[in-house]
Order: structure tokens, then C-alpha cells, then sequence
């Protein structure tokens, strides 16, 4: 040993064992923060995926619901029910017989009305046919060949 470290005062011995407690303290306690966040950001996650799951199941439910009611309401509307009903309140269906024309002054009579006649139809008592839709693939061919010949 050399001069200069004999004159060293020495250190005391629970100065090293204090610096190697609190070395070994300060770990643990960054130990326990990072183990802390890690449980609390997982309880979190964890409430996130049972609220995913409750609101799920709810969903699920108010789906059921709906077809029921869609359902309920189909039965109710079929005809079967509806003629039921009807008879249940004294009506019944209409004969021919039964319907009573009542003629009021200005309604058109049956021999004023005429039915819209097209120009285009060229045989008494043939479907009106408007010319735009009587050509033919040919005759249409036929007219884009002359357009491109005039050009």
C-alpha cells in the first residue's frame, strides 16, 4: 500500500452496506411501479372487455327482441288474421251485386272517356309502339355504318 492510502481515513463499514441496501431498495421500488401500471392498465383492459361483452349480450338481446316483435307483428297483419278480425266486427267482403254507383254532376261519363293514342302505331288495334323502339339491331347497324361513311 502506498502512503496515500494508509493516510485514507476508512470508510465505515454500514456506509457500503447502506449504499448496497438502498441500491437494492431503489430496484424494488422501480420493481413494484412498473408491476403496479402493468396491473392497472390491465384492469382496465379487463373492464373494457367485460363492458364489450355485457353491451354484446345486450345487443344480442335487443336483436331477439326485435324479430320477436317482427314476427309478432307479421302474424298479426296476415290475411288469415285480418279477415278474422274484420268478420269478428260484422263486415264481410264485397260482392258485385252489392257496390252502388252514385253519379254526381262534372265525373266523366263512360262513353266521354278516350284512352291516349300514340301517332306512331301504323295498324288499328296493334299496342302503340313509340318509333325510337322499333329499330332494329340491323337498321341501327346500318345507320352508324352511314354516319362513319359521311365522315
Amino acid at each position: 500500500m502506498s502512503v496515500k492510502e494508509q493516510n485514507l481515513p476508512k470508510q465505515a463499514p454500514w456506509r457500503s452496506v447502506l449504499r448496497s441496501t438502498s441500491s437494492a431498495l431503489l430496484w424494488l421500488v422501480i420493481l413494484l411501479i412498473v408491476g403496479g401500471m402493468y396491473l392497472a392498465i390491465n384492469a382496465k383492459a379487463t373492464t373494457a372487455g367485460r363492458d364489450v361483452l355485457r353491451l354484446s349480450a345486450a345487443l344480442d338481446n335487443a336483436k331477439n327482441q326485435r324479430n320477436e316483435l317482427q314476427a309478432t307483428l307479421a302474424e298479426l297483419l296476415s290475411p288469415g288474421r285480418m279477415i278474422e278480425i274484420v268478420s269478428s266486427l260484422g263486415f264481410r267482403e264485397t260482392l258485385l251485386k252489392d257496390i252502388i254507383y252514385v253519379p254526381f254532376e262534372g265525373a266523366p261519363r263512360d262513353d266521354e272517356f278516350e284512352a291516349n293514342h300514340s301517332e306512331s302505331s301504323e295498324e288499328e288495334g296493334s299496342i302503340p309502339i313509340s318509333p325510337a323502339y322499333r329499330e332494329t339491331l340491323v337498321d341501327w347497324i346500318e345507320g352508324w355504318l352511314q354516319k362513319g361513311e359521311s365522315e
